[in-house]
């Protein structure tokens, strides 16, 4: 079988008006590291970041609508 040795994990989240948010980690697995549970952890906080992220983003966009900018 071949070795993980590398996993990525993204979410996109749509802001809707045909705008996403893209949240990316590239992870190195070290010896010893058990693929599945670093996955598992991986998903979880990428999860975490694109939801952040998006919401900071909505609201700046929704701010920008309100003053005339966007």
């Amino acid at each position: 079988m071949a070795e993980v040795v590398q996993m990525t994990a993204r979410r996109v989240k749509n802001l809707g008006s045909y705008e996403t948010q893209t949240a990316e980690v590239t992870v190195r697995l070290e010896p010893g590291d058990d693929p599945n549970t670093v996955y598992r952890e991986l998903l979880v906080y990428v999860s975490e970041l694109a939801e952040m992220d998006a919401s900071a983003a909505k609201l700046a966009i929704e701010d920008a609508k309100r003053s005339g900018g966007a």
